[in-house]
């Protein structure tokens, strides 16, 4: 079956990227395996159709969009057109903006990639906002809404508990 996806805002992505991806993912795995956040509230947060895929699925794809984030300045639009194209998305003209048709197993991978799209052609088009937290023990993905464009840390916290470990003597 062939379902017709609109561009999910950009925060979809943080969500899935910050909750799923391998490299963002800290806890270590209990005995039934990792913990993966509550996705319910997921599709109607940011008004998309979450599929029911296994928590697997997702990271994978969690992982592809992860690379988006992490990749240097250059690198960013061709991790982005990687994702794109290992989907058959078509795309589809609308009297309110480009959309996209794909298969259902590739749903989540045309939520990502329809939402990067959007975020490219609205606001940044060499996704060059996109970045990943170097924060102590971090990683996590963010969008870089700061007005010089020097955003390091995925939030306050995080920057405050990194210059208190550096500041007791930690590198």
């Amino acid at each position: 079956m062939r379902r017709i996806v609109d561009g999910p805002p950009i925060g979809f992505v943080i969500d899935v990227v910050n909750g799923w991806a391998s490299a963002v993912r800290h806890d270590a795995p209990g005995p039934d395996g990792p913990a993966y956040p509550d996705r319910s509230n997921l599709g109607e947060r940011w008004g998309v159709t979450v599929p029911t895929l296994d928590d697997l699925t997702i990271t994978d794809w969690a992982n592809l969009a992860y690379d988006v984030f992490a990749a240097t300045a250059e690198g960013r639009l061709a991790a982005a057109n990687r994702i794109l194209t290992s989907l058959d998305l078509r795309p589809v003209l609308a009297s309110h903006g480009l959309r996209w048709r794909c298969s259902d197993d590739q749903l989540m991978g045309a939520l990502l990639g329809a939402s990067l799209v959007r975020y490219s052609s609205e606001r940044d088009p060499g996704l060059a906002h996109l970045g990943t937290c170097v924060g102590v023990r971090c990683c996590d993905a963010y969008v870089d809404q700061s007005q010089g464009s020097t955003r390091r840390y995925c939030s306050t916290r995080c920057q405050n508990r990194t210059k208190t470990y550096r500041r007791r003597g930690h590198t």
